[in-house]
């Protein structure tokens, strides 16, 4: 008997190892067919041949509707550019003009902003900016904002 247990269990393992793995398809089914892609048929990159939404739908208004909501992280994140003297004072480029160049500049104080934060929220902004300047064909009047030359503290508040 222990003879005949030790020969079946390496022929069952064999036989369960050489079982027929059906593969996965993009939607985590064995042996499927579904098609990954973006199902919403108002999404700007719908695909109706899809079958299985992978989440990758995207729309002009809401991308648009993200970078207002991310404009106003940045403003709260500045907040009232209070100084004690104009070496307080920084100003920051905001936005990416599909000519070039920056949409506007924000002047903010380092006395009572953590500059690492806005500095990460606006690199965040610009870039996002720049992938929907793709994205949609956005364009611009191209003409070149400078940005400000004389900022100052006057009664308290950074300005430019």
């Amino acid at each position: 008997m222990k003879k005949t247990v030790l020969l079946i269990v390496p022929l069952l393992f064999l036989f369960l190892s050489c079982e027929d793995k059906k593969e996965k398809d993009c939607a985590g089914v064995e042996g499927g067919n579904n098609i990954c892609g973006c199902t919403d048929s108002t999404a700007t990159n719908y695909d109706n041949t899809a079958t299985f939404d992978d989440g990758s739908c995207y729309s002009e208004s809401d991308d648009f509707d993200q970078l207002g909501l991310l404009k106003q992280e940045i403003i709260n994140i500045i907040g009232v550019p209070i100084c004690n003297d104009y070496n307080n004072c920084r100003f920051i480029g905001l936005g990416a003009k599909p000519c070039g160049g920056h949409w506007e500049y924000l002047v903010y104080s380092i006395a009572t902003v953590d500059s690492i934060l806005l500095i990460n929220k606006v690199n965040e902004y610009n870039e996002l900016n720049d992938t929907f300047n793709v994205r949609y064909g956005w364009v611009s009047d191209c003409m070149i904002v400078e940005p400000p030359n004389n900022i100052s503290c006057d009664n308290g508040i950074c300005g430019g």
